[in-house]
């Protein structure tokens, strides 16, 4: 049986990105083998309403968000910035924040780090979730004193 494989000519195979950050980021993702998306589309809930957001980067077998904030000084963009992070967290969605400053330094680290926290919390979501399932009694059981 064949497969047809379609791939829309709108969605380039090397997408244009909006600045020099996003590109730095997106190659190291690249190189260290993380797969990933540029500006995917993500359901958020805001105001009491359904919105569509682009974030810039989402690690795919992770389901961690990265953003570059890119605009240094700027208290218009600051808040901006804080907004999003604050609805990003009440949408419990995990984001990695990334600055200029980041990329000047150990982005590369942050990144991990992120990747790291996000892996440990699902563990222990795990550990607790196996650990609640080990004390109750089996059903057979239930009603029966022990003596």
């Amino acid at each position: 049986m064949e497969y047809l494989h379609f791939s829309p000519a709108s969605s380039p195979a090397k997408p244009n990105y909006r600045s020099a950050g996003e590109k730095q980021i997106a190659q190291f993702l690249d190189y260290s083998g993380l797969k990933f998306e540029y500006e995917p589309a993500v359901l958020i809930k805001e105001r009491g309403f359904s919105r569509i957001w682009y974030p810039d980067f989402k690690l795919s077998d992770y389901g961690i968000l990265i953003e570059y904030f890119g605009v240094e000084r700027s208290h218009q963009y600051d808040e901006q910035r804080n907004y999003r992070l604050r609805t990003y967290e009440k949408n419990s969605l995990d984001v990695i924040a990334l600055y200029p400053d980041d990329l000047r330094s150990s982005y590369q680290d942050k990144i991990f780090q992120g990747i790291e926290k996000k892996v440990y919390q699902s563990l222990a979501r795990y550990e607790n979730q196996r650990y609640k399932s080990s004390l109750r009694r089996p059903a057979y059981r239930r009603g029966f004193k022990r003596y």
